[in-house]
């Protein structure tokens, strides 16, 4: 009986631990900011952005590997295929002179194929946000150790382009976090939000389209 109360108990301890590591709750809204935004509504609350690169997910994807001012990747778990990435229309959009704290510095939108209205619908897949210490005191790795300390240790780490990432946040976000000095001289960390579950929408959404006029011309054959 106590041999099994035992497993009992180490078994609810281990799927209690999993659970919590799976549930990393980081912060995943900044200054209001929430990826599924639409651009327009975007570009309402954030006039002071101008589009700096449009491509196709897949060719960014690629560019990303070697361009490391950019960062897009399909998640590793995701079954997704090359031919419906490339069809899905990609943005970025950068702020309008000198980056500021505590403000969005980046944002990449994605594209719903047209619909028979002829409009497209352009989500909000992930941005960046520069937030800063608020003094001079502190330095950006002592700002990143007090990240640490209400988030918890980190799961990745890109050395490339010096992010602590955080995975499965909130169920269906990737947190980006890079310790930097900002323009005024004052700790920042540059948090990149990134909304997996947009991804997956648009990518079903272009496979579906893609599919249906593959049916409509198997049936001139």
């Amino acid at each position: 009986m106590r041999l099994f109360t035992a497993v009992f108990i180490l078994s609810f301890v281990f799927i209690h631990a999993a659970d919590a590591e799976r549930a990393t709750e980081n912060k995943t809204v900044y200054g209001e900011l929430k990826t599924g935004l639409k651009k327009e509504h975007f570009k309402h609350f954030f006039p002071a952005f101008s589009e700096t690169v449009k491509s196709n997910y897949l060719d960014l994807e690629q560019r990303s590997k070697t361009d490391f001012s950019i960062y897009i990747r399909r998640p590793e778990e995701m079954e997704l295929a090359d031919s419906y990435l490339r069809k899905i229309p990609t943005r970025i959009l950068k702020v309008d002179g000198a980056e500021k704290c505590d403000f969005p510095i980046n944002a990449v939108f994605l594209l719903y194929p047209e619909s028979r209205s002829g409009k497209r619908l352009e989500l909000l897949y992930s941005y960046d946000y520069l937030a800063c210490a608020g003094g001079g005191e502190i330095t950006p790795k002592r700002l990143f150790d007090i990240y640490m300390e209400k988030y918890g240790n980190y799961d990745e780490k890109d050395y490339d382009r010096r992010q602590h990432i955080y995975t499965k946040v909130a169920t269906n976000h990737e947190v980006r976090v890079k310790p930097v000095s900002s323009v005024s001289g004052e700790a920042g960390l540059v948090i990149t939000v990134i909304d997996e579950t947009v991804l997956k929408k648009i990518y079903n959404a272009w496979r579906a389209w893609i599919r249906g006029i593959e049916k409509a011309a198997a049936r001139k054959f």
